[in-house]
């Protein structure tokens, strides 16, 4: 039982809270990351979140609404599907197994473990300054590659196991693009000449994953535009004609349905000119299939150093 460690709200306890409590729809949004309309379409078709209704009809939440929606969105991280964890009672919650055949507790780095012990005592301190040691040490490369993307993962599944509360993961994510700037402020490369314009589409508010590909990118000499998150398509489109980028590159976490996903990847292989190759990286899309032709997929991080030569050779021809 993976969870059964956690302080899961029941579905036999209290939902009613009094008025100073309650959370709307735009405050839940921003505290778990998902968009509202993702809150609707779960809603109308799992029956949850079932959010209380004020006498104009606005929804809303209560506390226990946003700790059920937090775990759900990290069982959505660590591999399971929206439609599998989203209806289950808490209870149901508390039972479930690792996704897939692996296992949240795998053979872990001593540092990377020692940065979640600092974490679980609090001595937030000791964690920053081991972290920017750690961008001294190593090249920008292997702080990707060694730390950053490893110890996302790690805190993902220290909150997940009951080790660490969700602000100190906010507090990792805040640290970890300090570090990161730190890092790119270091990468000292020849040009390639290569373009390559970096966002997410709308409903996907997670940028992590951008920052680190940019990182890299930037590493191997290429040129990177990034636009921020959630770029609506039509600016996006009007993007790519200005800029004239190389190379589009995108991120998806699995917060974001499958059909969904598939829309807009859809919509994008008919707006974006033809000739821009579309890289595209993330949990939301790694398994997906019947993608376009166009469409480049980043497995893993590991695998982008070959797909960025392949990227430059084709620019050459």
């Amino acid at each position: 039982m993976l969870y059964s460690c956690m302080n899961i709200p029941t579905e036999t306890e209290n939902m009613t809270t009094d008025v100073t409590s309650q959370l709307s729809i735009d405050e839940i949004a921003r505290d778990t990351g998902l968009g509202k309309d993702t809150l609707r379409v779960w809603e109308r078709r799992y029956g949850f979140p079932d959010p209380l209704r004020t006498p104009t009809g606005d929804r809303v939440y209560t506390e226990t609404h946003l700790e059920r929606l937090r775990l759900i969105c990290r069982l959505i991280d660590l591999g399971y599907r929206p439609g599998r964890v989203v209806p289950l009672s808490p209870e149901a919650l508390s039972q479930l197994p690792p996704p897939g055949n692996g296992s949240i507790e795998e053979r872990s780095d001593p540092v990377i473990e020692g940065l979640i012990c600092f974490l679980e005592s609090g001595n937030t301190s000791e964690f920053k300054t081991t972290l920017f040691e750690l961008v001294d040490q190593q090249s920008p490369k292997d702080f990707v590659y060694q730390t950053a993307e490893p110890l996302l993962k790690a805190t993902g599944n220290a909150w997940a196991q009951g080790r660490i509360s969700i602000y100190l993961e906010h507090f990792v994510t805040q640290q970890l693009m300090a570090a990161i700037h730190t890092a790119q402020s270091r990468v000292r490369s020849t040009p390639s000449g290569l373009r390559v314009l970096l966002t997410t589409l709308p409903g996907e508010p997670h940028g992590m994953g951008v920052m680190l590909v940019e990182l890299l990118l930037n590493i191997s000499g290429v040129e990177t535009i990034n636009i921020g998150l959630e770029t609506p398509m039509d600016q996006l489109q009007h993007a790519c004609a200005s800029l004239n980028p190389d190379v589009l590159a995108l991120s998806f976490s699995a917060i974001q349905k499958r059909p969904q996903t598939m829309a807009l990847l859809e919509e994008l292989d008919q707006k974006i000119p033809p000739t821009i190759p579309i890289l595209a990286g993330g949990s939301g899309i790694t398994k997906l299939r019947a993608l376009p032709k166009r469409f480049m997929i980043i497995k893993k991080m590991n695998s982008l150093d070959s797909t960025i030569k392949l990227l430059l050779q084709q620019s050459k021809h």
